[in-house]
């Protein structure tokens, strides 16, 4: 028999040392590692290293093959020449062959591009930046739900804590009680109402228990391990003297800007002029241009051009412009979410300010409710009060007990969503 209490507190000690402290900042980071966009910053990545492979290899030479065959119904005919300012030579034909077969590889060297590559490199970096600052965004939005679902666990905490003390004053004057029963000092019936208050006291603790159970279950999805095991910490955080707002929305509202930028300078490189070499090597009937020779042979054409469109109607400049007007939109979002938040930052200074306002009268009231129970615990042991009035009293001071408690927790949410809205994090 002595062996099961012993395997009972082995279990508890092993129990606790694989129990880890589990901080806010912890559950932040595991968040934002068990996203599931976590996928999509990836492949953001991904795309953007094929996009600048593709914008690099517009700097290779270009091999294009071409083969075709064409039948002219009218083509040149030297017998029917009448008169010619010079002497024809004797050919073996009077006319050119209607029918002509050519194959060509065609080979195109870019030396200048005007810069549209190198833009379009900025312009997918820039993109890049944007794409993956959004995804912070919601990486970021998740503390908020972390935020609540990680209070809520403290405050189970906390009063199953104190429920489990409001427990043990009750057991302490069940059995004074039960002493004034025997002693004929109080009516038995006293008894039957302190036992009542011990079972409502068990269910509470029973419903905060599964209430934590459920709230642990939400956190492990945020954060992706489980959570049953950890312990919770209260984070010790403090009101910045400044009121900053270091949102990573306003980092992407800049890198959305910056974005079309360098959109701006991409339009503008497509207006400068462009300059290859090229090749061609061939194999026809006629070869090339000479329609002299009605035999299959090889030739090769070799050059240099250079491309540049003086005007095209405004095109360029109309482009420009409407990023420029895409900006100016990014500016009043910007602005907007801006105001936003400071009302929010407004809203969650005045929850804080109440908050203390609550504290500052909670341990008087705590010290005051004390004092009345310890005289109506007295006044019950000589039977002067029944066990209904005891239990009102001992009620009002485990609510003015848990009222302290959790105003000393809500004050530290609250400053951490006074945080989590400006963007400035504690450590």
């Amino acid at each position: 028999m002595k062996r099961i209490p012993f395997a009972l507190a082995t279990l508890v000690w092993c129990s606790h040392l694989v129990a880890t402290d589990l901080s806010l900042f912890d559950c932040y980071e595991k968040a934002e590692k068990a996203h599931p966009l976590q996928e999509e910053w990836r492949n953001r990545q991904h795309i953007y290293e094929l996009q600048r492979a593709n914008l690099n290899a517009k700097w290779l030479p270009s091999l294009n093959a071409t083969a075709n065959a064409t039948y002219m119904s009218d083509v040149v005919d030297f017998g029917q020449v009448l008169a010619l300012p010079f002497a024809m030579p004797s050919t073996p034909f009077s006319t050119m062959p209607k029918e002509q077969y050519k194959f060509t590889l065609d080979l195109q060297q870019t030396i200048y591009d005007g810069g549209t590559v190198s833009a379009g490199k900025k312009v997918e970096l820039a993109v890049l930046d944007a794409d993956l600052q959004a995804l912070q965004t919601e990486f970021y939005q998740v503390r908020e739900q972390v935020n609540q679902v990680y209070f809520a666990l403290l405050m189970l905490e906390k009063q199953a804590e104190l429920a489990t003390i409001f427990k043990k004053e009750i057991l302490q004057r069940l059995a004074a009680v039960q002493s004034a029963v025997r002693n004929g000092a109080v009516l038995p019936s006293n008894l039957d109402i302190l036992e009542a208050e011990l079972l409502s006291v068990d269910q509470q603790i029973t419903e905060l228990m599964i209430r934590r159970e459920e709230a642990t279950t939400i956190l492990s999805q945020l954060v992706g391990e489980e959570t049953d095991e950890s312990t919770f910490i209260l984070p010790t955080v403090q009101i910045p003297s400044q009121c900053e707002i270091h949102r990573p929305e306003m980092e992407l509202f800049e890198k959305r800007k910056m974005a079309l930028e360098m959109d701006k300078k991409k339009v503008r490189s497509t207006r400068l002029p462009k300059a290859a070499l090229f090749g061609t090597y061939g194999y026809g009937q006629p070869p090339g241009s000479d329609f002299f020779n009605d035999h299959f042979d090889t030739y090769y054409i070799v050059g240099a051009a250079i491309n540049w469109e003086i005007f095209n109607w405004n095109s360029s400049r109309r482009s420009s412009n409407a990023l420029q007007a895409q900006q100016n939109i990014i500016d009043a979002k910007k602005a907007h979410f801006a105001q936003k938040i400071e009302i929010a930052l407004q809203n969650s200074r005045s929850e804080i300010d109440r908050i203390n306002a609550s504290l500052e009268s909670d341990e008087k009231l705590l010290a005051l409710r004390i004092k009345i129970v310890d005289a109506a615990a007295a006044k019950l042991d000589n039977g002067a009060i029944s066990a209904t009035e005891f239990t009102s009293e001992l009620n009002a001071v485990h609510r003015a007990r848990i009222n302290s408690e959790l105003h000393k927790i809500q004050l530290v949410q609250a400053i951490v969503n006074y945080l989590t809205i400006s963007g400035q994090w504690a450590d």
